[in-house]
């Protein structure tokens, strides 16, 4: 998307999370992730976040001029997330390794994203929190191509 329109991408995630070896393991507290992220954007007239957001940037909903809500049912969602974690991590990931048991940990809790209620990052925390937001948007759901997708989306802000 942000090649296709010419403008900066950032991911919540730079931001959420402290630089560590294993990563993922250490949040940002959030007036220091606050601040890196709003003197980031505040650096750009036009940028795409992706990531969540969701309670800890609440500040930045009114900087939103539309917002894509992606869904992936959880057996694509979870097959393209270990082949994320493949990629990133190697063998890191496999068992008896440093990263086995934080890997299994995260594939656990990814895994609950369709049924837990609001008590963690969920469909339903997030469909709750995307009441919040005022500007137009919409939700793509079992994205399989994503240049045709980029496509939509690009004609959808247009329209």
């Amino acid at each position: 998307m942000a090649k296709s329109l010419n403008i900066s991408h950032f991911d919540s995630d730079d931001f959420f999370w402290e630089k560590t070896d294993p990563p993922f393991t250490k949040q940002t507290e959030i007036p220091i992730r606050l601040l890196k992220l709003i003197s980031t954007l505040s650096e750009y007239d036009s940028w795409i976040l992706s990531g969540s957001i969701m309670d800890w940037g609440n500040i930045l909903i009114p900087e939103f001029d539309y917002v894509v809500f992606v869904f992936l049912n959880n057996e694509i969602r979870m097959k393209r997330l270990l082949i994320r974690e493949k990629e990133r991590y190697g063998s890191r990931i496999n068992n008896g390794n440093d990263m086995f048991n934080t890997h299994n940990e995260f594939m656990n809790w990814a895994s609950k994203y369709d049924t837990a209620g609001l008590e963690i990052r969920s469909l339903i925390s997030h469909t709750e929190w995307l009441k919040k937001i005022k500007c137009p948007g919409i939700k793509i759901e079992n994205v399989y191509d994503i240049d045709d997708e980029v496509e939509f989306v690009i004609k959808s802000i247009n329209a």
